[in-house]
């Protein structure tokens, strides 16, 4: 997709979660020209995410969503750069 990797997994564009189904929370970061991550979580299990660019994420992210493990401790901090999370999920 123009030059950059792209990665979609699992419900990437909340579609499937429905109009009536507002029970889920999208977290974003993006870095204009580096990456751009979107992820969906529904009942503190990821249910989808979109990555573009960097994408170094998605292995951990496609752990996530078909174990479905539950993220309420750091649902959170799943963006943030300085965590580590394969330190949460190997």
């Amino acid at each position: 997709f123009f030059g950059e990797k792209v990665v979609l997994l699992g419900n990437f564009n909340g579609e499937e979660l429905g109009e009536e189904n507002k029970d889920f929370k999208v977290l974003m970061r993006c870095k204009p020209g580096i990456e751009f991550v979107r992820v969906l979580v529904k009942n503190h299990r990821l249910v989808g995410a979109t990555l573009i660019g960097d994408v170094d994420l998605a292995e951990t992210f496609e752990n996530l969503l078909l174990n479905q493990i539950n993220i309420a401790s750091i649902e959170d901090e799943l963006l943030r750069e300085d965590v580590d999370l394969e330190d949460y999920f190997d």
